[in-house]
């Protein structure tokens, strides 16, 4: 069962992101359609890193940052996808440039905060810093 679930919505994302990008190649100039294009990129982006596929999450978020360049959430997966793939420098990098440009940006805040990607592949993009954990030593006498 949740075998077919999963293929049923492979089939509409794919089947939505094909009319968005008729849409697109029709008009060109439609934001609109080129946001729900990038939207559906941006998604499937998303359900990659979950399942801990960062190499084809990051060409994806670079294909919806494309279709969408005004759209921080793109660039923020790209970062995201090369930290979880090791190159921490050229990630932070990325969000440097993203505060730049969209300084209220809350991924790209969380982000300065020392949030990172979820690696664990529970489904979750974005996971707290860790706390370091305080081990509690009996006092002799007490």
């Amino acid at each position: 069962q949740a075998e077919h679930t999963i293929v049923k919505e492979k089939t509409k994302r794919k089947e939505a992101e094909e009319a968005f990008r008729m849409a697109v190649e029709m008009n060109p100039s439609d934001r609109e359609a080129r946001s729900l294009l990038a939207q559906e990129f941006g998604e499937y982006g998303i359900s990659l890193a979950d399942d801990g596929k960062w190499a084809e999450a990051k060409d994806v978020f670079e294909q919806a940052g494309k279709v969408d360049p005004y759209n921080p959430f793109f660039l923020f997966g790209v970062a995201s996808a090369e930290w979880a793939l090791g190159d921490s420098s050229i990630s932070q990098t990325r969000i440097d440039r993203i505060l730049e440009y969209y300084p209220t940006f809350a991924p790209a805040l969380e982000w300065q905060n020392g949030w990172r990607p979820n690696l664990t592949g529970e489904g979750s993009f974005l996971t707290t810093p860790q706390k370091p954990t305080i081990k509690l030593i009996p006092i002799p006498g007490e």
